[in-house]
């Protein structure tokens, strides 16, 4: 197996305990009872709005289109992915659900994947969606949605279409024509998009169109294998995206890529472990998040955080449980999703913790 069909298409085989971890030293539950959180970002009504992936659903698609391979495969889904709203006291409300959430198959743990991220546009929210007809729900598509204040929905674009129309240069046998698509940041007035299963780095930009920044599959030797989960943009311009590196994810396999805008890449930083999150704080000190030491068991307390002090990795957090996402917020603290995945179907099991890490009041220029 080279790169893996789905992102985290083996995660749940780590048998995820439904226990809570111990906390790390410098953490705190910030909110709980969460359902496979992912993607976490603040807006500028300063509260915390998390993307939580659900716990899948009844449905199938089964008979109606080609289907995942067992045993990642068949599908079932339903539409238990929510945003979620967390006040600056942890409360929770929910913003809007109903989003599209589908569970692999019970043989392979029933990993959850769905909606995977999210941003904002002025006071609306665009949500990141991973789908498919393979994913249990025909009609579903891999998708860039926009909720406006009144909570109605509209799409901005249809990435199954994209993604189907320009496949990578190089694919395998896992691979997805629908796409795996995992975050998404804001640049002005476009976004880029990080790509898992075909390896690539899109723009969307203001008018809906879509452009490929890069196609990591044949860019290097492996390069196919390099699994880019998560993208920042830097203090110089640039773009970092950060990789789970290769099947079964060796230690050490995960790269941080440096992209211009014009789509030129290098190899920034080797020697790390499937990143689920890159960040820099105000001083441009980069921070990184690891969902765990090495490879697709996952066990858990070894999820990390790492800040980058010269040309040398120091850490600043350990002790997390397969994190799927982290921010900085105006305080100072890191906020990590927590029991993000690997959890399958079984509900309320994931929280955001804070991390303090003494990096003072954040006001980004």
């Amino acid at each position: 197996m080279r790169r893996n069909f789905l992102l985290c298409c083996v995660l749940a085989l780590s048998g995820a305990s439904s226990a809570m971890a111990a906390l790390p030293g410098n953490a705190a539950v910030f909110a709980s009872g969460l359902d496979n959180p992912r993607g976490l970002r603040f807006g500028k009504d300063h509260k915390l709005y998390v993307v939580e992936s659900g716990i899948g659903g009844l449905n199938s698609s089964v008979g109606e289109c080609d289907q995942f391979p067992p045993p990642i495969g068949p599908a079932t889904s339903g539409n238990s992915g929510r945003i979620t709203r967390i006040g600056p006291n942890g409360k929770k409300m929910t913003f809007k659900k109903g989003f599209h959430s589908f569970a692999q198959a019970p043989e392979s743990g029933a990993e959850i994947n769905g909606v995977s991220d999210l941003n904002f546009d002025g006071p609306d929210v665009l949500a990141l969606v991973l789908g498919g007809c393979q994913t249990g729900a025909v009609g579903q598509v891999s998708e860039v949605l926009r909720i406006r204040p009144d909570r109605s929905v509209s799409q901005v674009v249809n990435l199954s279409n994209w993604y189907r129309a320009n496949p990578p240069a190089v694919r395998d046998d896992f691979f997805n024509p629908d796409g795996v698509p995992t975050r998404i940041i804001r640049d002005r007035s476009h976004y880029y998009i990080a790509e898992a299963n075909h390896g690539v780095l899109d723009r969307l930009n203001a008018d809906g169109s879509m452009t490929r920044i890069a196609d990591f599959s044949a860019l290097f030797e492996g390069g196919y294998d390099f699994t880019p989960t998560v993208v920042t943009l830097g203090p110089d311009g640039r773009l970092y995206v950060g990789t789970f590196g290769a099947f079964p994810y060796p230690e050490g396999g995960a790269k941080i890529l440096r992209v211009t805008k014009s789509g030129a890449v290098s190899v920034f930083a080797e020697g790390l472990n499937l990143i689920q999150g890159v960040e820099f704080d105000c001083s441009g000190r980069l921070y990184v998040l690891e969902a765990a030491s090495s490879g697709f068991l996952f066990p858990d307390k070894t999820g990390r955080v790492l800040r980058r002090e010269g040309p040398a990795w120091v850490e600043v957090a350990t002790g997390l449980t397969r994190p799927a996402g982290m921010t900085i917020g105006r305080d100072g603290l890191l906020y990590v999703s927590n029991n993000g995945f690997g959890v399958g179907p079984v509900a309320g099991q994931g929280e955001v913790l804070t991390l303090n890490l003494g990096l003072g009041k954040q006001r980004c220029k």
